[in-house]
């Protein structure tokens, strides 16, 4: 197994980043997207389109709306807009304004209120998963030749996204395309402990399994591009202005907002060396406090 080209993404189906996330409003009309295990998701995910207030002659955009708690909200919100920011192939993101009664069937939100959700564009095509059924030979052939694999592992260990499964890619013209952000920053985690606790965690990389596979050189490779676009490219982003593009203060206060923007930032400090260990790398496979016991061990 080869691992993937490193040459930046060049996907073009982008639009070109506004000042602010856009605000649509949802149409009549959603129907509920039907999901394996649907009873015990604490989410619900519906197919619909919105249209632009602000400019109502264009035509209704195909959304795929998630409404949730906050916390998967805003995890959606700023991991959709962050990925696009760094040239990642993932669609749009919007907040959606639902008028009352305009999704009666979901369990969700009170009828008689409006509400707000995120929503990503409609890409079409069908999830990686279900090519890989269809056609395992070619999709595995697929994965190795992405151009962005590398990169959407070093994304997903950044944000502590440990649900990047293959129902959460999306194959469109020969092409793949990362969906689903609801459970980064921890997932489950962040109802049992603070954020600063989950910074330096060490969280599920499924996108990376294939790569501990990788022979050293092969390794050395990968980590070796990924710490060139991680310097170059991660982190030079302004985490404070993506947060507040990203306009999570539907959902947090600005205590929790600043929270987030801390955890980004720390967890960005120590993704070239999770990587590292995950791959196991040599040189960084040690942590600071054992290669501190070492030293002295050596001294003496």
């Amino acid at each position: 197994m080869n691992p993937p080209p490193m040459e930046p993404a060049n996907e073009d189906t982008f639009d070109p980043v506004p000042d602010r996330i856009k605000h649509l409003v949802l149409n009549e009309g959603a129907s509920r997207v039907p999901r394996d295990f649907e009873a015990e998701k604490p989410d619900e995910l519906w197919l619909g389109d919105a249209y632009d207030p602000a400019a109502p002659e264009e035509p209704a955009i195909s959304l795929y709306l998630r409404l949730g708690s906050p916390e998967n909200l805003v995890a959606e919100a700023v991991c959709g807009c962050l990925a696009r920011i760094l040239g990642l192939p993932a669609p749009e993101v919007f907040i959606v304004h639902i008028p009352p009664g305009h999704l009666p069937h979901s369990a969700l939100i009170k009828q008689d209120a409006a509400a707000l959700c995120v929503a990503t564009k409609d890409l079409g095509g069908e999830t990686f998963l279900q090519f890989l059924r269809s056609d395992k030979k070619a999709a595995i052939s697929l994965l190795t030749q992405w151009a962005d694999w590398a990169k959407v592992v070093a994304f997903d260990e950044w944000v502590a996204n440990g649900d990047r499964n293959f129902g959460n890619i999306i194959y469109k013209d020969k092409t793949l395309h990362i969906i689903d952000h609801a459970e980064a920053f921890g997932g489950a985690c962040r109802s049992l402990y603070p954020l600063n606790e989950l910074a330096d965690g060490v969280f599920d990389n499924r996108l990376a399994i294939p790569m501990e596979k990788f022979t050293a050189e092969q390794c050395h490779h990968v980590l070796e591009g990924l710490s060139q676009w991680l310097a170059e490219v991660a982190e030079p982003l302004d985490i404070p202005g993506i947060v507040e593009y990203a306009d999570t203060s539907h959902w947090q206060p600005s205590q929790q907002i600043q929270e987030l923007i801390t955890f980004i930032e720390q967890r960005l400090g120590i993704t070239y060396e999770l990587l590292c260990n995950r791959l196991g790398h040599p040189q960084l496979k040690l942590t600071s406090t054992e290669t501190k016991d070492e030293s002295v061990a050596g001294a003496q």
